[in-house]
């Protein structure tokens, strides 16, 4: 369930680097794409990737206001359960229904979400425990001296943390939404150039060639989601 940028990073470079700029030990010497895109591109696709199978965390609740309150935890996505161990216990949601007050069987306990919130029904003098889905942590990096030409800078990128927390059945397909996102910005570009051109040379939005490799990325990053089932499916209680 974990992995390391280094690896995902080399694998990203089989999609973006130019086959042409390799080394003879199979090396490159330019990289195609600058790493801050890369990585802010993997964030991004970990953001999407999130509402199909979040991080699956819990802890226990430090309760506030007369036993009845507690702040949710930075990240978090979704409540997926709220459990008393002490009473072998699981609280139920609160129903929205109009006109309900309460569950029918008063010793079903209930709570509810609001803003950053946990509310609930009953003040608690004991440790609940709060099984939670969430956000996968971002990659953060630092940015260096310029360690390139004035030309044609490269800045020396320093990784705070090198392993990357992700199910590993999702890799590739992260693999290649990260690589979609780094394939835009080159579109643009392209298409800005392509303005200049007469008509018959520029051609339509569909013949730039990076915004169709964007797409295929896309399309397979679709193809393998949709083999795997939702991990998560209650789409009510969101951040």
């Amino acid at each position: 369930m974990t992995t390391t940028w280094t690896a995902v990073d080399q694998k990203l470079d089989v999609f973006l680097n130019d086959p042409l700029a390799q080394n003879d030990d199979g090396t490159y010497r330019v990289q195609t794409y600058d790493r801050r895109l890369r990585i802010n591109s993997w964030n991004w696709a970990q953001d999407i990737f999130v509402h199909h199978t979040p991080m699956q965390r819990r802890l226990t609740l430090t309760m506030r206001s007369g036993n009845r309150e507690a702040i949710l935890p930075e990240g978090w996505y979704a409540v997926e359960g709220i459990y008393d161990p002490d009473e072998g216990q699981w609280w139920m949601p609160m129903s929205r229904r109009p006109g309900y007050h309460q569950a029918e069987d008063e010793t079903v306990l209930e709570y509810w979400v609001w803003d950053n919130r946990l509310y609930l029904q009953d003040s608690v003098s004991r440790d609940l425990v709060l099984y939670y889905w969430a956000y996968w942590p971002a990659l953060e990096y630092t940015v260096g001296d310029n360690i390139g030409r004035e030309n044609a800078p490269v800045y020396d990128i320093a990784m705070k943390a090198e392993q990357i927390l992700v199910p590993r059945w999702a890799e590739i397909a992260m693999i290649h939404l990260t690589c979609a996102s780094c394939l835009v910005p080159g579109a643009i570009e392209a298409s800005d150039i392509n303005q200049w051109k007469v008509w018959i040379d520029a051609g339509n939005p569909e013949h730039n060639p990076r915004l169709q490799q964007a797409w295929y990325h896309m399309q397979m990053y679709d193809n393998i989601m949709t083999r795997v089932p939702p991990a998560y499916s209650r789409r009510d209680v969101w951040q």
